[in-house]
């Protein structure tokens, strides 16, 4: 039949699996004439060993996914590059063979996703991600002892959003932050729209957090060290973490289970420190910075129990209501405007049922 008019194609091995032989051995060539494909999906076919150059010709799609192929599959065609103008979406899930992308991958000019999960053998992203100018989302997830290094490149991908790194090891996520975001801001703005960073599981110290957290982007919103190995807040407290960052989260670090109150005087000490903040780990803190100095600390004395830092986010968020004295409020957002607000009239008391 004619299926020069097909939009939608999925390709999935149903028979094959890592010990049963598939029927998908090969894709043909004349995959190449579906000229009006928008979306490629190729899933669970074990024994596909490579894709044909004719995906070249695909110059209307859009959206391509490759996921649980062939361990022999070690690259993707230089062919697919040739997708420059269309092509926006690209998946790739569990491709353990996978060690290469195209050189020129950079050229897919279009390309606003990138997702590359568990593909653990990949070396290295190509240098030419740079010049992916409308890349607004890249996620990466391997495993520790992967070899795969992200380049520096990256940080020009002017409308890069949101980043987010699981599971690589630590020297590949610091060597991102080694200087400071901005001094790869080009005459174009450089990487000046990176909103969220997510860098999970990638066994991260206290050591790693003192070279990341001095250059963050200026202009970030949202940072996530989750399920890290970070023990203390000592590299918090050296630095003011960027004004537009609004939420923060450590859970699954040591840090955010320890019970030990020099930490807690640490965290409200990050608090006041960085008045704009939020929310700490989705839990809300109060809307406006409350924290002149030395109060938090008497709330901390007022309130001192052997809580775990996870649980002193719902403290701070009664903050406000539980201090009688005096304070002086800082709205979110306002700079460097300020307003005494009297508290005397105030009567709350934290929710001890929550502690």
């Amino acid at each position: 039949g004619n299926f020069t008019t097909l939009k939608h194609l999925t390709l999935e091995d149903r028979i094959s699996s890592p010990h049963t032989r598939g029927v998908l051995r090969e894709i043909s060539g004349g995959i190449g004439k579906l000229t009006n494909l928008s979306a490629l999906s190729i899933k669970r076919c074990h024994y596909l060993e490579s894709l044909p150059a004719e995906i070249g010709r695909l110059h209307r799609l859009e959206k391509l996914v490759l996921s649980n192929c062939s361990p022999d599959l070690a690259e993707l065609p230089q062919e697919l590059c040739q997708l420059r103008y269309r092509l926006r979406e690209i998946t790739l899930l569990h491709l353990l063979g996978l060690e290469w992308l195209p050189h020129d991958f950079g050229s897919l000019e279009a390309l606003e996703y990138l997702e590359i999960t568990m593909c653990p053998v990949l070396r290295e992203l190509p240098p030419s991600m740079g010049r992916l100018q409308k890349l607004e989302s890249l996620k990466i997830s391997g495993d520790v002892s992967s070899p795969t290094k992200i380049p520096l490149t990256i940080r020009k991908c002017s409308r890069l959003k949101i980043l987010v790194i699981r599971r690589l090891a630590p020297e590949s996520v610091t060597s991102l932050f080694s200087k400071p975001w901005e001094e790869d801001e080009d005459e174009d703005g450089g990487c000046n729209m990176l909103q969220d960073i997510c860098l999970e599981k990638c066994e991260l110290d206290d050591d790693h957090c003192r070279m990341i957290l001095p250059n963050l982007p200026c202009r970030l919103q949202t940072l996530r060290l989750v399920h890290n190995k970070i023990t203390s807040l000592n590299g918090f407290l050296q630095i003011c973490l960027p004004r537009q960052i609004r939420l923060l989260s450590l859970s699954k670090n040591v840090v955010w289970e320890s019970n030990d109150p020099k930490e807690q005087s640490k965290l409200v000490e990050l608090l006041e420190k960085n008045w704009h903040l939020s929310k700490l780990d989705g839990v809300g803190c109060p809307d406006v910075g409350i924290f002149s100095p030395g109060s938090g600390r008497a709330l901390l004395a007022r309130y001192s129990q052997p809580l775990p830092l996870s649980l002193w986010p719902l403290v701070l968020e009664n903050a406000a209501l539980a201090m009688p004295e005096r304070y002086v409020a800082i709205p979110v957002g306002s700079g460097e405007n300020t307003e005494e607000v009297d508290c005397t009239a105030l009567r709350a008391s934290v929710v001890y049922s929550l502690l």
